[in-house]
């Protein structure tokens, strides 16, 4: 997930019982529910060996050991600095005790959606997917940013979360190409809820309780949008079938930006892949688009493109690799890419491109 939503988890975790009365609660969950991101240092390195590192160790058993401790120690090194303050000294258990549940909500979240996580590395590379929330989700920010709003101080102005609010808002309303104006809508109306809501009942329920009630129904989403994929998919699977597309060997059927009635479809055949989009609404159907993508097939340029070295770290990301080819007076273009996120085009996100000469060597 984006980091706004591991934030926000984390602080909404700081606003329960579970964090009351521990010194720097807040800070240890918000940062230890990002700690896993540290891999997109990994960019300094390059695209490519970042994408090979990324959602790797740092989001597997390792990272989940020992980041949480490091960040620990980092704020007991910190606190110790500065004992002239006469700061109470912090529950080390306590923090520690936060900074891994902080830590483990990451790749939980992670795995919910299409890109993947590698949640057994360093043992084991695979990737799990979800396939049940968009990487960016408004409803989570909605839902976990009225927690952050209610537990705001009851004088003055709430400067942080008008800042949250005003910002998502921007990205909602920016996404319009993907965010459907119904949904926009719907963001709005939520919004004005949220602040209604939080007039209501500052005076009457506790920030701990509503912090509750908040990651609640984020568990509850999440439970019903799992659930839908697993039913979408099995729907899909079987729709495949009675339009003539059998053999399916992998299924991906994952969420759109902000539309749980939306969902996009890739089959996997031995031969190609299919694309399509799965509606819940007016009525259940699976528009199928009738155009197949051919599959990888071995030739000696596919071949020396796949080889070469500067995108393996890409490659092995790649859930649904194909390539197209141009051919030009010096060689070929060779552009790998992952039908996930790209269908014909040959740039934008999930694409490498590899130049080879007439030799069939790398350029």
């Amino acid at each position: 997930m984006d980091p706004l939503t591991h934030t926000l988890v984390g602080a909404a975790m700081a606003r329960t019982r579970l964090a009351r009365g521990i010194p720097r609660a807040g800070l240890t969950l918000m940062v230890a529910a990002n700690l896993a991101d540290i891999d997109i240092l990994g960019f300094v390195a390059g695209n490519d060996a970042s994408t090979g590192f990324r959602r790797g160790w740092t989001h597997g058993p390792v990272g989940a050991v020992v980041l949480p401790a490091v960040w620990v120690l980092v704020l007991l090194t910190f606190h110790a600095r500065r004992r002239a303050a006469k700061s109470p000294p912090p529950n080390r258990l306590a923090l520690l005790g936060l900074s891994y549940l902080g830590c483990l909500s990451h790749p939980v979240l992670d795995w919910l959606n299409t890109y993947g996580v590698r949640l057994l590395m360093p043992f084991d590379d695979r990737w799990f997917y979800g396939d049940a929330v968009f990487i960016v989700d408004p409803w989570l920010w909605l839902v976990l940013g009225g927690a952050v709003y209610y537990g705001s101080p009851r004088r003055g102005v709430p400067w942080g979360w008008l800042s949250l609010a005003l910002g998502t808002s921007l990205i909602v309303l920016l996404a319009g190409s993907i965010v459907p104006p119904a949904t926009q809508a719907a963001w709005f109306v939520g919004l004005a809820c949220v602040v209604m809501l939080g007039r209501v009942l500052r005076t009457a329920w506790r920030p701990a309780r509503v912090a509750t009630i908040a990651l609640a129904l984020a568990a509850v989403y999440i439970g019903a949008m799992t659930t839908v994929a697993t039913i979408g998919g099995r729907w899909v699977r079987a729709e495949l079938g009675r339009q003539g597309v059998r053999e399916v060997s992998r299924l991906m059927v994952g969420p759109m930006p902000a539309n749980p009635f939306r969902w996009d479809v890739v089959a996997q055949t031995p031969t190609a892949y299919r694309h399509g989009a799965m509606r819940w609404l007016p009525r259940r159907s699976l528009d199928l688009d009738p155009r197949p993508i051919e599959r990888l097939r071995p030739s000696p340029v596919v071949d020396a493109a796949l080889a070469a070295p500067q995108i393996q770290g890409t490659l092995g990301w790649m859930r649904f690799p194909f390539v197209e080819i141009d051919e030009t007076p010096d060689g070929y273009t060779v552009h790998v890419l992952d039908a996930r996120y790209v269908r014909s085009r040959r740039t934008g996100f999930g694409t490498v491109r590899v130049r080879l000469d007439r030799g069939l060597r790398v350029e």
